[in-house]
């Protein structure tokens, strides 16, 4: 009788942990879904609205995470269950992967602790396209909350074995958005996901893409002067979007505290590095930098970070 009130049966345990299921499924979906409903009421409070700023053309959801095992998390992607590519308002999704980046920006290149392992990246026709999709059942079933027990196991060891801590959600509205003249829709994407791709939670996927991430230290009340040059600059020198890029937008935080400092980045993805390279030697940025510094718009030069891009999807309408 004493060993039983130590170790009480297993279809005791079995029952009380049955019991525990739904509290365990909130915490854990609370803790490392994208965004949960929570994180929506508060950027409705703070999200940063100025007229003087120029008007969204894209809504972009990001998440960031800091990894385990490489290997295992792109594993663990490439197998979601997701069938993001049929929804309305979907534009492009790509799963991001850090690397060094060229040898010129040695320099630039962030400590250990100053950026992410990996950011998904989905780009929405607008704001109310992505809020519909957090909101739906595709939500769910691509985090594993309409799965029962055998997606809360999965889930789990996501959790457990592969991120270091929790994934920190971004949002940002995307103005000054630049895309390839052509789109070029997956193929290989039957459901809404990719059918193509092979992990074995041993080796890297192969990467797609080549993407950059420049965060710009904007001082406070220069946003919209800033974001007037972006845009001059943008129009000046623009005859085209250049041979090898997907798509390049100027990103403004919207909502969510803003936690890595830069309250505006820019991302480009381009086809390949070789291709990022070459248009980074034929416009020159030095002096629009210096003259943006000098005039007290921005502190500093912008905060580079590179990627591999993984998993892209993209829709027939393009980025």
């Amino acid at each position: 009788f004493r060993s039983m009130t130590r170790h009480p049966p297993l279809f005791c345990r079995t029952r009380a942990l049955r019991r525990m299921l739904p509290a365990l499924l909130v915490m854990v979906a609370t803790s490392f879904f994208l965004i949960s409903p929570a994180l929506s009421k508060l950027r409705s409070a703070v999200s940063p609205v100025a007229s003087n700023l120029a008007p969204a053309e894209r809504f972009i959801a990001t998440n960031r995470f800091r990894v385990r095992n490489a290997a295992g998390f792109e594993k663990r992607w490439a197998e979601r269950k997701s069938r993001l590519g049929t929804l309305d308002g979907f534009r492009y999704f790509t799963l991001l992967r850090r690397i060094d980046g060229p040898a010129f920006f040695k320099d630039s290149r962030p400590g250990k602790d100053d950026a992410p392992d990996y950011i998904s990246c989905t780009l929405w026709e607008s704001e109310d396209e992505y809020t519909a999709w957090r909101k739906g059942d595709a939500f769910k079933e691509a985090h594993g909350g309409s799965g029962g027990i055998a997606a809360f196991a999965s889930m789990l060891k996501t959790a457990i074995f592969l991120l270091k801590g929790k994934p920190s959600p971004a949002l940002y509205e995307a103005t000054a958005v630049c895309t390839a003249a052509t789109p070029s829709p997956t193929v290989d994407a039957e459901g809404g996901w990719r059918q193509d791709i092979r992990a074995d939670g041993q080796s890297l996927l192969e990467p797609e893409s080549f993407a950059v991430v420049n965060r710009w230290p904007v001082r406070e009340g220069r946003e919209a002067d800033f974001e007037a040059k972006m845009e001059a600059s943008r129009t000046n020198r623009d005859t085209g979007p250049p041979p090898g890029l997907k798509v390049r937008t100027l990103m403004r935080r919207a909502g969510l505290r803003v936690d890595d400092g830069f309250m505006h980045s820019t991302l480009s993805v381009w086809d390949s590095e070789a291709s990022f390279s070459a248009w980074r030697a034929s416009v020159p940025r030095a002096d629009a930098i210096r003259e943006m510094m000098a005039d007290g718009i921005i502190s500093g030069p912008p905060s580079p970070l590179f990627f591999e891009g993984l998993l892209c999807l993209e829709s027939n309408a393009g980025p």
